[in-house]
């Protein structure tokens, strides 16, 4: 009796040319998905920022129309017609956690990444009419005739628009508190 089975014939496997075609197919599909990742990296980054921005912009309102309308951190002074508070993003210091927020004052270091601007007027019932709100009143202004105070808030994103992380991102958002 022989042990030794006769070798099956047509059942060799795959041969060196059969593999270099299926290596050559996967390069030419993962070459083609390569740019979806890309693509969905610079969306993500962008996604956040705008994100980021919105945030920003509307946790400043929220804070703004929770105090009384009368008091004195929205109080325009006499002798001028607007509030303007600009601030600035500081980034977390890795060796400093919970260091980061918002501070006063206009950046100049090149690595902070958005900047915010708080405008606060205030106006006659009058000036609604337009819808437009170009007649801020005075600070000095009788206290009788301020009826609505315009809260504009701008947030902006420092980085370059077109990044390939995002960037250049600007959110506006504009209320009106009511006496």
């Amino acid at each position: 009796m022989d042990t030794n089975p006769a070798p099956r014939t047509g059942e060799g496997g795959f041969s060196v040319v059969e593999a270099l075609i299926a290596a050559a197919l996967l390069l030419v599909i993962a070459i083609g998905i390569i740019p979806f990742f890309s693509t969905a990296m610079a969306n993500n980054a962008r996604g956040n920022d705008s994100t980021q921005a919105s945030n920003f912009t509307k946790t400043v309102l929220e804070d703004l129309l929770q105090i009384p309308f009368n008091n004195q951190s929205v109080a325009i002074p006499t002798g001028s017609t607007e509030i303007v508070r600009d601030q600035w993003w500081e980034n977390p210091d890795p060796d400093n956690v919970g260091d980061e927020g918002w501070r006063d004052g206009v950046s100049t270091g090149p690595a902070d990444i958005w900047t915010r601007q708080v405008v606060i007027t205030q106006h006659s019932v009058s000036d609604a009419e337009n819808g437009l709100f170009d007649t801020p009143l005075d600070g000095g202004a009788d206290p009788i005739n301020v009826h609505l105070k315009q809260i504009v808030v701008t947030v902006r994103s420092s980085r370059q628009a077109g990044n390939a992380l995002g960037g250049g991102q600007t959110f506006v958002l504009r209320t009106l508190k009511a006496f």
